[in-house]
């Protein structure tokens, strides 16, 4: 988990730089260049080397509003490959280890009646990492088609913004202390508020559940 927090940070730095001194070459890139580009962040992001706020970020500078259109694709299969390596590396046995505590394996099995908003929620907040939001569910037993749909919805707000903010950066100084940078801002916190209150509501819910059981 560490290294999913550190990685991405310390990748992204580097990224960033390379891009920011290599503008021209991006500029002439063709429909092809673009397509290997999104493919690589498909194995950055899943593999939790590059973070997805970063990609859409630098997306949306080079690219502006034309970048959702390779930034989505790319985010769902990383999310994918993430999934399935998750599961590959876990191998059952974070649920086989709840057996050993009391509830836990029911609590577990009440917060996947409510599946979608648990994905939806975990992934609408703008401070939980990636990969380690991905890892956590994937190893929870959601299901693929819940797992990809939530990504979807839940990751969408926040890449609109990205996307918009990396469109901007060159004035990156008067977005921020005009009006516009406030509403920015206030969407970010809104987003993490909602993030917050839908996981302790659908876990509340679950724990209540689970006291309630014979």
């Amino acid at each position: 988990m560490l290294l999913f927090s550190i990685i991405p940070i310390v990748s992204s730095s580097f990224l960033s730089y390379f891009i920011y001194t290599q503008e021209t070459l991006f500029e002439s890139f063709t429909l092809f260049n673009w397509f290997l580009f999104y493919l690589g962040t498909v194995f950055t992001m899943g593999l939790a080397l590059t973070p997805t706020t970063v990609i859409a970020i630098l997306s949306g500078y080079l690219l502006g509003a034309f970048s959702i259109i390779g930034i989505i694709p790319s985010y769902l299969l990383a999310c994918i490959l993430a999934f399935y390596l998750a599961k590959l590396i876990d191998r059952g046995n974070f649920t086989t280890s709840l057996k050993e505590f009391k509830g836990a394996k029911e609590l577990l099995d009440n917060l996947k009646n409510d599946e979608l908003k648990v994905v939806i929620f975990s992934k609408m907040s703008p401070i939980l990492p990636f990969a380690v939001s991905n890892f956590l569910l994937s190893i929870g037993g959601v299901s693929l088609a819940n797992y990809v749909l939530g990504c979807l919805i839940g990751m969408l707000p926040r890449t609109l913004i990205s996307i918009w903010i990396g469109s901007e950066a060159k004035n990156i100084q008067h977005v921020l202390e005009s009006g516009s940078g406030m509403e920015v801002k206030m969407i970010i916190s809104i987003l993490i508020l909602l993030s917050v209150i839908g996981l302790f509501r659908v876990v509340q819910k679950a724990i209540n559940k689970n006291r309630l059981a014979p």
